[in-house]
């Protein structure tokens, strides 16, 4: 009996791995990561959609633990990784706040300090996250923001971010048509940028606001992000190298992994005071 139990099992165990089967998610059904790729009756855009979709899905669900689903964050969060995507920066790096939802890798800075506690009605946890605003192609004003004990006890952290610098390509002899069909691409791609996708960010200066009165630090500190992926409702940012700042007060490492969604799905009330010139 013992050994047809065992027989069992690992026939059980192979077909869960051959068939791509992962917890179920809110909605009751089973999601195979595999499947994805191999709908061949949509293209990978309405692939990529639909994982985006079930990722922010299982992130907004209050009614559960993110660590009851973990695993199938994680393969949601590994597929849009894979998936190399092109996003539009004026869309999904610019405008409103992303709040971080989910996270992995090192323990970010933050952490260290959140007690968990919020003052208020507002029954949410404490808002982390990021907001650029677009000063031209490839160049943005930063806002980190952090809240330790709801808005009454919170910290911002501005600064300026930028693209780095993309490998240039190689010179080649060009003709007057591959010119012509290059100018004509560029014009229909132009505003796209490629998944991973590196920037740096230099902090310029830390305020904390503290039951209203805001109170400035001189903090000073370079930061490197590379863009997993990003749409018009969430983004999987990662840290590429550790962060270097005055007194090392910020402190993150590399590796450190974040998936951010737009602050209104989180607190439709949520607002955060415009990047001061």
């Amino acid at each position: 009996m013992l050994l047809l139990y065992l027989v069992k099992c690992c026939i059980t165990l192979n077909h869960i791995l051959v068939q791509g089967y992962i917890s179920p998610i809110s909605q009751g059904r089973f999601v195979r990561i595999h499947e994805y790729w191999q709908l061949r009756s949509t293209s990978k855009n309405s692939r990529v959609e639909s994982a985006s979709e079930d990722l922010l899905s299982l992130l907004l669900d209050t009614n559960k633990s993110k660590h009851d689903d973990e695993f199938q964050i994680e393969s949601l969060i590994n597929f849009l990784k894979e998936t190399n995507s092109q996003f539009n920066p004026d869309v999904s790096l610019n405008g409103p706040l992303y709040a971080v939802v989910y996270q992995s890798g090192p323990r970010p800075f933050w952490e260290k300090f959140d007690l968990g506690l919020s003052l208020g009605t507002k029954k949410r946890k404490n808002i982390k996250g990021q907001k650029y605003t677009k000063v031209s192609d490839g160049v943005y004003n930063v806002q980190n923001y952090a809240e330790f004990i709801g808005q009454q006890f919170a910290v911002e952290a501005k600064g300026v971010c930028t693209r780095s610098n993309a490998a240039k390509e190689p010179k080649r002899n060009a003709t007057q048509f591959t010119r012509l069909l290059e100018q004509t691409f560029k014009k229909n791609s132009s505003s796209l940028v490629q998944c991973p996708a590196d920037y740096d960010i230099t902090a310029k200066g830390v305020s904390i606001n503290i039951l209203g009165k805001k109170f400035d630090v001189d903090v000073k500190g370079k930061g490197y992000m590379r863009v997993l992926y990003a749409d018009d409702n969430l983004r999987i940012l990662t840290s590429r190298k550790d962060t270097s700042s005055t007194r090392n007060s910020i402190d993150e490492k590399a590796g450190l992994t974040v998936v951010q969604v737009r602050v209104d799905l989180i607190d439709p009330t949520f607002r955060l005071q415009d990047y001061d010139q």
